[in-house]
């Protein structure tokens, strides 16, 4: 014996199957009907914890992407600077003297990006038996207002390792120039991993 269980047959032999299969009763109920005021706000409530999240992180974000233009700048000055380094056994006072510009003046160095106002060698006089020179990369503040300071800048500082002959990099905000230059650097958040302490 076969069992016809088509629509038609389960709708004749119960009555209340109807309402499983007529889907025009749904949308009949939903005719006219609206949101209640308490799922707007349910709504409303997650959008607003969504961005209050989301926004500073995206803002962390795009500084931190702006940042990273004077970590490519900064590339021709280190390999000019290492090179001083092999040749003279010094460290050069500026960026003239280490080949990466004409110009010797701090600010000035023709070194310079969309979010970077310059990169310059400086040399550190204080100690005249143990001239250290750093490399300074220093942030326009009218490109990233996030800053907010009068100068915003980084500090590489190259130490030559006694084994091998190689040089190391620090760009952490410990190792800056001194008090003066130190209330300048660039906060910790919008650093790269590397150069933070």
């Amino acid at each position: 014996m076969v069992v016809d269980m088509s629509r038609e047959k389960m709708i004749k032999n119960k009555p209340d199957a109807r309402r499983f299969f007529d889907f025009d009763i749904v949308s009949k109920m939903r005719k006219g009907a609206g949101f209640t005021l308490i799922e707007l706000m349910i709504v409303l409530t997650i959008i607003s914890i969504l961005m209050v999240i989301a926004i500073p992180a995206y803002l962390n974000y795009r500084v931190r992407s702006q940042i990273s233009e004077g970590f490519m700048l900064v590339e021709p000055v280190r390999v000019g600077m290492t090179e001083f380094y092999t040749t003279y056994g010094r460290w050069p006072a500026n960026n003239q003297e280490a080949g990466v510009s004409d110009l010797p003046a701090l600010f000035v160095s023709g070194i310079e990006g969309d979010y970077v106002q310059s990169v310059d060698i400086y040399q550190d006089v204080t100690d005249p038996d143990d001239l250290q020179s750093y490399i300074l990369i220093f942030y326009s503040t009218a490109e990233m207002p996030e800053l907010r300071s009068a100068f915003n800048l980084i500090t590489f500082k190259p130490t030559a390792v006694a084994d091998g002959g190689s040089i190391e990099w620090d760009c952490r905000p410990s190792v800056s120039v001194g008090k003066f230059w130190n209330q300048y650097e660039v906060k910790q958040k919008y650093r790269p991993s590397r150069c933070r302490d």
